[in-house]
């Protein structure tokens, strides 16, 4: 039998690929329309309009101070943020008391539009991530990525290529804000409180048996019990009784914890309080990606303009390491500087004034 009768020829295979496309896309239209509309996340509609806002951060003049100007993009990230993510939610709201009880014309278009918005998410997740990285091979990888010459000198791309990167960012920043808002401050404190616990709890188990020398002879006398190696016995045997204070002290954190967490929950669900939890830990998230983004960021610029090379002096055994580094930032660089909103968050980054160049 010749081998090259298993093989598939080339429209073959494209009709495969396109057959598993529309039966995963049938499959995800299908999970929007008994989920409903109503009844999920609204990011595919929200992240559209933030970008539509973003792009006003090119009408920012260059002659304004670099402080005002990240402070002008950022703001204007905010603001489309406030707008979009709360009609959001307000419409949200006069939807679901309209839907109680509603007609059956309402809840046919309430399915319909929860599997266009499941499409329509993702169509998103895909131009997003594969924007994000075509952008990224574009500009940081032209060289290595001459293959992809087919996609890139499409009038599309060359017409989009400068948004690719905003828009991904774009996507991130709302997804972080969104799921900021979803988990709520209360919920994060509490969540950071525990860890903290968790790990106090095994601090304490280990000093109680190392330090008291009541839970030092409870520790002796599990390792009495263990044949064989007295030293081993004894590690043992200490492992034992740390193990049992860790559980007994980290039991009655957590149900202390538990009850924190009804506590929250209930506040969580309570109006305008339940609103400001959840906008102020939102901020938090937003703040924490940002700086995130800028810490990125002043790296590459760090690395790309000699800061590398100054701080590992005049080392010839890590040199061409060093340059290949330096070329690689300086690609990166190029990505930045050929997105609005990413050119402005790398040029007026707050944190380059106070980098060590050497």
């Amino acid at each position: 039998m010749l081998t090259g009768n298993l093989l598939l020829s080339g429209s073959a295979t494209t009709a495969i690929i396109v057959i598993c496309a529309v039966i995963f896309g049938i499959s995800v239209f299908l999970y929007g329309f008994f989920r409903k509309f109503s009844q999920m996340g609204w990011l595919p509609w929200q992240i559209p309009l933030m970008f539509l806002m973003v792009l006003f951060t090119d009408l920012i003049p260059d002659t304004l101070g670099d402080g005002l100007r990240f402070t002008l993009a950022v703001g204007i990230f905010l603001l489309g943020a406030a707008v979009v993510l709360g009609v959001g939610a307000i419409v949200r709201h006069a939807m679901h008391a309209r839907l109680r009880p509603a007609s059956g014309a309402l809840r046919a278009i309430d399915r319909v539009l929860g599997g266009i918005t499941a499409l329509l998410g993702l169509l998103l997740f895909v131009v997003a991530l594969g924007g994000g990285v075509l952008a990224v091979c574009y500009y940081c990888a032209p060289q290595e990525t001459e293959f992809m010459s087919v996609v890139y000198d499409l009038p599309i791309w060359q017409n989009l290529c400068s948004h690719a990167f905003d828009f991904f960012i774009v996507a991130v920043f709302t997804c972080t804000i969104q799921a900021g808002y979803r988990v709520g401050l209360g919920r994060t404190i509490l969540t950071v409180l525990m860890l903290a616990a968790t790990v106090g709890a095994l601090a304490l188990a280990v000093y109680l048996t190392v330090g008291v020398s009541f839970f030092r002879s409870f520790a002796a006398l599990f390792a009495r019990a263990i044949p064989g190696n007295a030293v081993v016995a004894r590690l043992v045997g200490m492992a034992i009784s740390i193990l049992i204070l860790f559980i007994v002290i980290f039991t009655v954190l957590a149900t202390l914890g538990f009850f924190l967490h009804k506590l929250v929950r209930r506040c969580r669900y309570t109006g305008v309080l339940g609103v400001i939890d959840g906008v102020l830990c939102a901020l938090l998230f937003f703040a924490f990606m940002l700086v995130l983004a800028c810490g990125v960021n002043a790296f590459v610029y760090w690395a790309g303009s000699g800061g590398l090379r100054a701080a590992v002096g005049d080392n010839e055994a890590v040199a061409d390491l060093i340059g290949e580094i330096e070329s690689a930032m300086r690609r990166v660089v190029t990505l930045f500087r050929h997105s609005y909103f990413a050119d402005v968050l790398y040029l007026c980054n707050p944190f380059i004034p106070l980098l060590p160049m050497g």
